[in-house]
C-alpha cells in the first residue's frame, strides 16, 4: 500500500480538527501557533454565539402577542401558579441567571414553592416560547401563554 499524501492548499496542509476540516501549516514548527490561534478564534466565535442566544431571552408583555383561543388541553396547566412562575422567570433573568445553563435554571427553579411550579418555571427556559421579532406570532408556548394571561400575568 502506498502512502497517501495529505491534501494541501499552497503552504497549508488540510487536516481534521474536532470533526471540522481546517488548513494547518505544513511546517510542524508553526502548528502550535496555528492551533493556539485556531482555539482563540473558535472560543471567540462560541462566546459571540452564546451572547447572541442570551439576547434572545427577554421578558415580553403578553398583551403584545396575538390573541389565541383556549387551548385544547388544560389539565396540569390549570393547576400551576402562573403569576409566581412568571415572576420567578423574570427574577431569574434580572438576577443574571444564565438562561442557557440548565443546571442554574434548575437550581433557581428548586427555590419554587412546589415541584410542579418548578417544572413549569424550568420549561420557560428549557423549552421557551418563541416570539417573532415583530410580535406578529409565536410558537411553542401557546398553552402556557393562554394560561398565564388567564391568571392575570402581564409579562413573561
Amino acid at each position: 500500500m502506498g502512502h497517501r499524501a495529505e491534501p494541501t492548499i499552497g503552504e497549508w496542509r488540510v487536516t481534521w480538527l474536532r470533526d471540522a476540516v481546517a488548513a494547518a501549516p505544513r511546517d510542524p514548527s508553526g502548528v502550535d501557533a496555528f492551533l493556539t490561534d485556531f482555539r482563540r478564534r473558535r472560543d471567540e466565535e462560541t462566546a459571540r454565539q452564546k451572547d447572541a442566544r442570551h439576547q434572545n431571552f427577554e421578558v415580553v408583555a403578553l398583551a403584545s402577542l396575538p390573541d389565541i383561543g383556549p387551548p385544547s388541553r388544560r389539565g396540569d396547566y390549570e393547576e400551576a401558579d402562573w403569576r409566581t412562575i412568571a415572576a420567578a422567570a423574570g427574577a431569574a433573568l434580572s438576577d443574571g441567571v444564565d438562561p442557557l445553563d440548565t443546571s442554574a435554571i434548575g437550581r433557581h427553579a428548586a427555590d419554587s414553592r412546589n415541584e410542579r411550579d418548578a417544572l413549569w418555571l424550568y420549561s420557560l427556559f428549557a423549552d421557551p416560547v418563541v416570539v417573532c421579532r415583530d410580535r406578529s406570532g409565536f410558537v411553542n408556548g401557546v398553552h402556557r401563554t393562554w394560561h398565564m394571561r388567564r391568571a392575570g400575568v402581564t409579562h413573561s
